[in-house]
């Protein structure tokens, strides 16, 4: 009967240790609430590059641009890679909220020089928050608060390095399920300013045996406050298919 005691407290222990273990603390939710939260609405039309290379192959420079309709409650826009491939994006303040459509049949393109759209949209900073790390530097300069997520459609958790003075993701790492080291990572570089908006101009991201390089050409950028009574067009059509 002790033995039995003593288990049943035990497991009732850890259960309840569990549930504390998982419980965020208040700080880091109020934190990232700041981080999801936009103030007004903004437009961006960036027009750019993604440079890539992967082992055993020559590199290669594809086109890139990124349309975006910023606003309190939802992003919209879309991504178009060598005026070819196109996907249509959307995000809400949530994960559940978050849509890439395909304009065509191929995602050739994307697949292959390892991006995905949510690098270029920070939609995972809308995944389920998980935990806090310990503060850490990026580049040796910038403080960054370090803070936990989970993907719950794949299981992937990311862990994201944010500026403490600027709200803003600075750089990421993303681990598959039941693996201590990352596989990809994501790394902000570079920030331009347009009309006293500032976005990330240059980006790079890499994995095994591949990396790529995001870079916006200023001269080709514009950003501006949106006014939904004067929409700003930023989805474009995509030419025909040739044969």
């Amino acid at each position: 009967m002790f033995i039995r005691c003593t288990l049943t407290f035990l497991l009732a222990f850890m259960f309840c240790f569990t549930l504390s273990a998982k419980k965020l603390a208040p700080e880091t939710t109020a934190f990232v609430e700041k981080v999801r939260t936009l103030r007004g609405s903004s437009y961006a039309q960036l027009n750019g590059t993604i440079q890539h290379r992967r082992s055993g192959k020559s590199a290669i420079a594809i086109p890139l641009y990124l349309g975006l309709i910023i606003q309190p409650e939802r992003t919209t826009g879309q991504i178009i890679l060598d005026n070819r491939e196109g996907y249509l994006l959307g995000q809400g303040r949530s994960a559940s909220a978050s849509s890439v459509l395909p304009m065509q049949k191929s995602t050739e393109l994307l697949d292959n020089v390892g991006v995905r759209a949510s690098d270029l949209t920070l939609a995972f900073l809308f995944d389920e928050v998980i935990g806090e790390d310990e503060n850490e530097t990026v580049s040796g300069l910038v403080q960054c608060r370090v803070i936990r997520f989970r993907n719950l459609k794949s299981g992937e958790i990311s862990r994201i390095y944010i500026s403490k003075q600027h709200y803003f993701p600075l750089k990421a790492e993303f681990f598959r399920q039941g693996e201590n080291k990352p596989w990809r990572t994501l790394e902000i570089d570079g920030f331009a300013e347009k009309n006293s908006l500032y976005y990330a101009s240059r980006m790079r991201v890499e994995g095994p045996g591949w990396r790529s390089r995001i870079i916006f050409d200023e001269s080709r950028c514009t950003m501006g406050i949106y006014d939904a009574s004067k929409p700003v067009k930023v989805i474009k059509k995509l030419p025909p298919k040739q044969n």
